[in-house]
């Protein structure tokens, strides 16, 4: 079975929760994660860290690309901020490890080094 895996950032959230405090910085990782779940073919997510959230799409990349990119844009008109996605395609089971994770990580630093809000796939 054909799985896309993604690491979304969201762009500056440590500026944001400064600027505008936590309780509206939780009220956006809310937020986010409400529209990660709707996310047609979304097979999975949690937060892994204070601004990041894995999930995970059923089918190959070519066949999410299109939501992850709605996905960027619902948030950035809805929101007001933007993301940074790193994505990889996996076959079959996989035990999502902290290589895995690390890999999605420099992923999701190659965007923000590029302009941010953007989907980097390998």
């Amino acid at each position: 079975m054909d799985l896309t895996l993604c690491l979304l950032d969201i762009d500056d959230f440590t500026i944001y929760n400064l600027k505008l405090g936590f309780e509206i910085g939780n009220a956006l990782l809310n937020e986010i994660l409400e529209l990660i779940h709707k996310i047609p073919n979304q097979c999975g997510f949690r937060r892994v860290d204070s601004d990041e959230f894995l999930f995970c799409c059923f089918g190959t990349f070519n066949e999410n690309k299109q939501n992850l990119v709605r996905l960027m844009q619902a948030v950035e008109t809805n929101l007001k901020v933007t993301v940074s996605i790193g994505a990889t395609e996996i076959n079959g089971d996989i035990e999502l490890d902290e290589i895995l994770l690390n890999i999605l990580k420099r992923y999701v630093l190659i965007v923000k080094n590029n302009g941010k809000n953007k989907i980097y796939i390998s």
